[in-house]
């Protein structure tokens, strides 16, 4: 639970052993390379370009913080906008507990519906 803004909060803004552009690449790109020999179409995944599918995240590095753990999941805090697959998710930093965009994503043997 806030494993993002975690990553942004601690490592990027306080503890500065990792610059902003870095860890969002370990956030976006790498996770979905490490997953595209499983599941192929990870190759449209965490990148932002035409013909990707991609999600945006808008936040303030300055107030960006995590507020949940494991047994209480909470939205973190500084997250100024969210969409996923097109739909927003936050917009001018309020969650909509209604939003369900998005889809599942299978390994190569599976069938992708999209």
């Amino acid at each position: 639970s806030g494993c993002f803004a975690t990553v942004f909060s601690w490592l990027v803004r306080d503890a500065q052993v990792l610059d902003l552009v870095d860890a969002i690449r370990r956030c976006t790109l790498i996770p979905a390379d490490i997953l595209v020999d499983a599941a192929p179409i990870m190759r449209q995944k965490g990148r932002l370009q035409i013909g990707a599918d991609a999600d945006v995240c808008v936040f303030d590095l300055s107030t960006i913080a995590p507020q949940g753990d494991y047994q209480n999941l909470r939205a973190s805090t500084g997250v100024e906008h969210l969409y996923v697959s097109g739909s927003a998710v936050i917009s001018e930093g309020i969650l909509d507990p209604t939003a369900r965009p998005g889809c599942p994503i299978f390994g190569a043997g599976h069938k992708q519906i999209l």
